[in-house]
């Protein structure tokens, strides 16, 4: 991505640019060269390899919180539509390559916080980026979906959408209008192949805050997967493992909720 790798340093790759040989060249510039090695690579690997992967993502949450940073009065890029032009670039050289006749998809990942009006901005962009074709073989619309912010989390303390001392049931119709709202959407807006790259099981961005009973994190799953099988949009757990944050686990570890570590 070009915010979280650096945080909290103000991301540079839309604005600033680098030597190379004899020339300056614009970071974002770079980017597409990276994302043409990249294709490269991939485009070498062998039956075997190729056979286990589902697709790239040149592109993690492309302009991450720019339009928050904007609204403060410190933006970091050059406006909304320098971000979908690098990721509409970024997509012609997949487009080029022999990748999509491989059965490979790229997820064109977006996020909202890089835009005043995500849905009203992007979908547009994309259904006009991608034809229809494109989007129903191997471009599929990628979004992230939290709860830990925002007016839906579950907290220990008031000031949540929910407490975690609430009986699971009664929480349930709550988290289902959460999910469903915004799965409905995207299902409107957008015609094509869908995907939620990331998902998880925290109901806060602070974990020590967090709900952590058993039976209220496995309703929270029910009802997410459902509405990914509802609205057929394939869902990504993030992620496998935390290693090195016992904190974060019963949110955000896919290993230790199946009670695998």
């Amino acid at each position: 991505g070009t915010y979280n790798g650096i945080w909290p340093l103000t991301p540079k790759f839309w604005t600033a640019s680098v030597i190379a040989g004899d020339r300056g060249v614009m970071l974002e510039e770079v980017g597409h060269w990276i994302v043409e090695a990249f294709v490269r690579w991939v485009e070498e690997l062998g039956q075997v390899e190729l056979g286990a992967l589902e697709g790239i993502t040149v592109l993690n949450e492309p302009g991450h919180m720019a339009s928050v940073d904007k609204s403060k009065g410190k933006p970091f890029t050059m406006g909304e539509t320098q971000v979908m032009d690098w990721a509409r670039k970024a997509a012609d050289i997949f487009r080029r390559s022999a990748l999509p006749g491989r059965g490979v998809k790229l997820y064109v990942n977006m996020v909202e916080s890089a835009f005043d009006n995500f849905w009203e901005t992007v979908a547009p962009w994309y259904m006009k980026t991608f034809t229809a074709q494109e989007r129903h073989a191997w471009a599929v619309f990628d979004i992230h979906w939290y709860t830990a912010w925002g007016g839906c989390s579950g907290r220990t303390v008031p000031g949540g959408g929910y407490l975690c001392s609430q009986p699971v049931e009664e929480v349930r119709p709550f988290l289902q209008n959460c999910i469903e709202k915004d799965m409905a959407k995207f299902k409107r807006k957008v015609d094509g192949l869908k995907s939620c790259s990331e998902f998880s099981l925290s109901t806060f961005e602070d974990p020590t805050m967090a709900c952590k009973d058993k039976g209220m994190l496995n309703m929270f799953l029910e009802e997410q997967l459902a509405s990914f099988k509802q609205y057929r949009i394939q869902g990504f757990f993030w992620t496998w493992r935390m290693p090195y944050g016992s904190n974060f686990e019963n949110g955000w570890s896919f290993k230790h909720i199946t009670g695998l570590e």
